[in-house]
Formats: structure tokens, sequence, C-alpha cells
């Protein structure tokens, strides 16, 4: 009701409240009821996004990102890169604008697109967004280590499985290699 009478002043809780407890049922297994949450909250913030771009763009795009999760957990895994791919062409603009505040959201979409298109025998797709996220974490992991460990092995696995897939063993082993020396020092 609080949103319903006052959308400008509630849009915010509301949406929030609404991808909360979407998260919740998807983690208890109920991704039929949190899958209609997701896509309502993603309405709302589109709207809001298109609006203002600059004060919605985090939310709205964690929203893109959110419900392309739930998709890919219910097999609707096409529908899930279009929201993958809605994510990733906003979050590489506001990584271009400011790259220390978008570097992580940045290459998490470049991953989460890659992985996607992985699984569906689209590799030669994910490779160059896998090499593009490898080349920012691996710069940023070599100025911070400490905070950029886990993003970086998880880069490097993901482009070591890519090339695997299209049988680039070597390739694949020294990526695996160095991730796992990270890991060890971690």
């Amino acid at each position: 009701k609080l949103y319903e009478g006052n959308n400008a002043r509630w849009a915010a809780d509301y949406t929030r409240s609404l991808n909360n407890l979407a998260v919740s049922y998807s983690s208890v297994g109920r991704p039929e009821e949190a899958i209609p949450l997701a896509e309502t909250a993603l309405a709302i913030r589109e709207k809001l996004y298109k609006g203002n771009n600059d004060r919605w763009a985090e939310d709205y795009t964690w929203s893109l990102s959110y419900l392309a999760a739930s998709y890919k957990s219910v097999s609707r895994t096409e529908e899930a890169i279009s929201l993958q791919e809605a994510v990733l062409a906003i979050r590489e603009k506001l990584y271009e604008g400011n790259n220390d505040g978008w570097a992580a959201d940045y290459t998490r979409s470049l991953n989460n697109l890659a992985a996607s298109y992985t699984s569906v025998s689209r590799t030669e797709e994910a490779i160059p967004l896998q090499e593009v996220a490898l080349a920012i974490t691996e710069k940023l992991y070599e100025e911070r280590n400490d905070r950029w460990a886990e993003d970086y092995i998880i880069t490097l696995n993901g482009l070591a499985i890519s090339y695997n897939l299209i049988d680039s063993t070597s390739e694949a082993i020294s990526l695996a290699e160095a991730a796992l020396t990270i890991a060890e020092k971690f």
C-alpha cells in the first residue's frame, strides 16, 4: 500500500523487499515463487532507471543480474543471456566512466555472461569476454592482491575451462596452474 500511494518515496524499499523475498524463496528451492517477485522488481526498477540512469543504475543492473540467475536456475538460459547482455552493456559504460567504482561488477558481468555462453556451447563468444575480465582482474590483483585474489582466481579458472572446451589445453593448463598458485597463497 505504501508503494501504491507514493511510488517515488517507496520504490527503493518496495523493490528491495521484493528482491529480498525472491532471494529467500530461491534459497529454499522455490524459484517458481521467486521469479515473479524478481520480475516485478525489475519492471519497477527499469522504469526508474529510464527516468534517472545515474540514481538507479546499480539497483537496475542488480535486478537484471538476479533475474538472469533465477532464469538460469530453471533452465531458461536464453532469457538469462538476454538479461546478462543488457547488464553487461550498462556496466561497461559505467566502468568506462568510473573504473574503480565498477570494476568488480563489470568483471562479474563479463564472467557471468561468458559462463552462460559456455553452457549453451557458445564458447567462442565467451572467451573474448573472459579475456577482458582477465586483463582487468590481473591488473587489479597486482595492485591489491588481498582484495582481488578471489576475482582473479575465478576469472583464471573460467577461462581455463573455456580453453579446455576448444582444445587449447596448454593455455588451459597455464591458467589453471596460475589460479592454483594464487589460491595456495591465500
